[in-house]
């Protein structure tokens, strides 16, 4: 059946469900960052955060939250060029992930394993942090601009033998970097992987598939589920 959690006064861009299926959280037009009770529809958390507008389409950011994966402990947001991690149920700020070659952060999500936060900006870059520091530990800059997807694929993926981050960028491009997270940055490998175009494939360029080739070869099949990590 049908919820209606009611409270921003202006369109909502993005809401995260909580692991543990107990809050939503959801951001605003209207500045706010909201945590909702699932079962009593109550917002029980709203902070300020973002800058306000009328319309999805005047909004500097995405603002594409995101909960720490199993336990939901943390809740990142993206805030201006800076990712804030807030606790669960305190809903305090436990600390502020910077970066001084961010733009505005459109994008953040957790590695599977819930020990890495990686953002995508605006400008196209990637920011992959440790959470349990705060330390950078790889950057990596797409081909287009505008980062508006990120998904982690673990080891054993089919795209690789390596752990993969996966991305889409406003102009309709999809790539992928090897980043062999839960290692020092010496050891990672920044490596971004060609799909086609230098690192990424056209969405509308339809040569792939009038070529014959299945689209899972194309896209990589994402079917298996992630595993817990280290």
């Amino acid at each position: 059946r049908e919820c209606v959690y009611e409270g921003h006064q202006a369109p909502v861009l993005c809401v995260a469900c909580d692991p543990m299926d107990q809050y939503l959280a959801s951001t605003s037009c209207d500045g706010s960052v909201k945590v909702w009770s699932i079962k009593t529809r109550e917002c029980v958390c709203s902070l300020v955060l973002l800058d306000k507008c009328s319309d999805t389409s005047l909004s500097k950011s995405l603002a594409c939250l995101a909960w720490q994966p199993t336990h939901g402990k943390l809740l990142a947001v993206p805030v201006g060029k800076e990712v804030k991690l807030y606790h669960r149920d305190s809903w305090q700020c436990v600390c502020s992930l910077e970066d001084s070659h961010c733009k505005v952060i459109n994008i953040v999500t957790w590695s599977p394993c819930g020990s890495h936060v990686t953002s995508g900006d605006v400008g196209g870059n990637v920011t992959v942090w440790k959470a349990a520091d705060q330390s950078v530990a790889e950057r990596f800059k797409s081909e287009g601009f505008g980062i508006t997807s990120l998904l982690w694929e673990e080891e054993g993926s089919s795209l690789s033998n390596a752990p993969q981050l996966v991305f889409a960028d406003m102009e309709g491009y999809v790539g992928a970097f090897e980043c062999a997270h839960g290692k020092p940055a010496s050891q990672l490998t920044a490596v971004e992987k060609g799909l086609s175009m230098e690192g990424s494939v056209a969405m509308d360029d339809d040569s792939l598939l009038m070529e014959g080739i299945p689209p899972d070869e194309i896209f990589g099949d994402c079917s298996d589920d992630f595993g817990d990590g280290d």
